[in-house]
């Protein structure tokens, strides 16, 4: 019976193909893969107006063929979130010298305000930027509306941290969105943090800040959740509080 069973939806599966390949046209193939394909259509990237066209004619191609509309809101669509952050323009100045981006420090686009302009005669040395129940380095220092300057990681003693307790990195050491949410928290104008392994970490940070690929992903909102963040070298740390 189970054998017969199996037949039997096979065939059914098998004539049900059937049916509907022989609606199947040379002509109608023709016509969906120009469309598609066409100039007005841009290529189709995702999250521009050539995509949403060629959304929208599918959907209509699937109305015109009595298919259910299951998607969002009864429609043939599902909404997936994407972002593509990128900077149009970041510039840094120590005293009247220029620094470059990717090269004395670094700053993600999708962590930082869309328009952040800053102009510090002073800044705040703050040890690692960590205001946790176990150590703080916030507690007593008033920082609202100064730049604020971190080392990178957590203290460490014996190969202990400060804030976990044991060997194992707290999530200060691991995640630095936490100083940038803290220092906004704080009321800091501006967060540097100085990176030990520069070198190293920008070659990383370069291939997500030149990245001009779509994330699966939403926006951060950083206007409501950092304060302006950037990475710069130990050279230019030296350099600005040299003159500070």
């Amino acid at each position: 019976m189970i054998l017969l069973l199996s037949m039997t939806l096979k065939a059914q599966m098998d004539q049900t193909a059937q049916r509907f390949a022989s609606t199947i046209t040379a002509e109608d193939l023709k016509r969906h893969l120009f469309k598609l394909t066409s100039a007005e259509l841009e290529g189709r990237e995702t999250g521009t107006a050539g995509q949403r066209l060629a959304a929208d004619y599918i959907a209509s191609q699937m109305k015109s063929w009595n298919l259910p509309a299951i998607g969002e809101a009864g429609t043939f669509f599902q909404y997936i979130t994407f972002t593509n952050q990128s900077w149009s323009k970041i510039e840094m100045k120590d005293a009247d010298k220029d620094l470059r981006h990717l090269w004395d420090y670094y700053a993600y686009p999708g962590t930082n305000p869309k328009k952040f302009d800053g102009n510090f005669e002073d800044a705040v040395f703050l040890g690692f930027g960590i205001d946790a129940p176990e150590y703080s380095d916030y507690k007593g220092v008033d920082v609202a509306g100064k730049l604020v300057v971190v080392y990178d990681g957590e203290p460490m003693h014996q190969g202990k941290s400060w804030v976990s307790g044991n060997s194992t990195p707290s999530e200060w050491a691991t995640d630095w969105r936490k100083k940038a949410k803290v220092a906004k928290a704080n009321g800091a104008a501006a967060l540097f943090i100085i990176d030990r392994k520069f070198k190293e970490n920008v070659a990383e940070a370069r291939k997500a800040i030149l990245n001009s690929r779509n994330d699966m992903a939403k926006d951060e909102d950083p206007e409501t959740n950092y304060a302006p963040n950037y990475f710069i070298t130990t050279d230019l740390a030296k350099s600005m509080f040299g003159k500070w």
